[in-house]
């Protein structure tokens, strides 16, 4: 388990990478988006970056004082109408294959 704060962050900046969209792209060629934004002890305070901290495994991290979080919200009420498939399933598949793609980009190696 990872217990790094820079790698978190990291990791959850390329999982953006691979399910963002360049400006101008048709977005219903995408199964998932992502956005993301940073909880900044400025911002948040400090004892819920601490908690925050705890509940990723990195509380031990002292390294930063900023959280990078990815988000996804539904917009369209039928978005679960998919062809034969589990929407869920499609979310899995489509965030897993995002995050090993992260996880291989951002892996410390030695």
């Amino acid at each position: 388990i990872n217990k790094d704060l820079a790698l978190a962050n990291a990791l959850n900046k390329a999982i953006y990478k691979n399910l963002s969209i360049a400006p101008g792209s048709d977005i219903y060629g995408y199964d998932l988006i992502v956005s993301t934004t940073d909880f900044d002890e400025d911002a948040y305070g400090r004892v819920f970056i601490k908690a925050f901290k705890d509940r990723l495994g990195i509380a031990a991290s002292d390294a930063g004082r900023v959280v990078t979080v990815l988000r996804s919200v539904v917009m369209d009420p039928w978005v679960t109408e998919t062809d034969g498939k589990n929407f869920i399933d499609v979310l899995e598949r489509e965030f897993r294959k995002a995050a090993e793609a992260a996880a291989e980009q951002v892996r410390p190696r030695g």
